[in-house]
């Protein structure tokens, strides 16, 4: 098991959905179903720069930081992401951020954040992000906004010990006598 941890600087910039636009070619052709000339438009899909440019901040400093090949086996994404803490906040509120103890409640989402920092770290770290098995995020204000990152690379054994204990239902398989119920479980008691 090895694990890299690496620390992001600036706004914590969550994954923007991919966007679409027309290009017009300024070239026409006959559309034989309508009988016009009509211009060629071509479909472009393109994700946000913001978002890219994140990504390519998160694979920046991986890369200063852990020259390794990418890992090609299972591993753990965790991220903390730091996100400036606002002007109007409360005397106790500020006390709070500026030890990185305040939750941050409002957008961006935690899942977008995540999705970028693999995005990022894809081809870098690992070969792909379809190899994370488990991740976990926490969204904080803060007065120094950064983003915190953890990955830990796990064999096959390593990674099915990991889910083992994490999982919720590790005690008993799905389907096994300890998950079965009884008619007698399914009845209500009086309130």
């Amino acid at each position: 098991m090895k694990q890299v941890q690496i620390t992001v600087p600036g706004e914590p910039v969550a994954k923007a959905r991919t966007k679409h636009r027309a290009i017009h070619t300024g070239a026409f052709y006959y559309n034989k179903t309508k009988g016009r000339q009509e211009e060629k438009i071509i479909p472009q899909e393109y994700t946000p720069a913001q978002s890219v440019s994140f990504e390519n901040l998160v694979r920046t400093v991986f890369v200063s930081q852990c020259r390794d090949q990418p890992w090609a086996g299972p591993c753990l994404v965790d991220v903390c992401a730091y996100l400036q803490a606002p002007k109007s906040l409360r005397v106790s509120d500020r006390q709070l951020a500026e030890v990185d103890g305040l939750p941050h409640v409002k957008k961006p989402d935690g899942d977008n954040i995540m999705k970028a920092v693999k995005d990022g770290l894809r081809s870098v770290a690992y070969v792909d992000d379809n190899q994370v098995v488990d991740g976990h995020y926490r969204k904080i204000y803060s007065y120094r906004p950064r983003t915190e990152i953890s990955i830990t690379f796990l064999t096959m054994e390593e990674a099915c010990l990991q889910l083992r204990q994490t999982s919720a239902l590790s005690s008993a398989p799905c389907g096994s006598p300890t998950t079965k119920r009884t008619p007698s479980d399914l009845i209500l008691s009086p309130a």
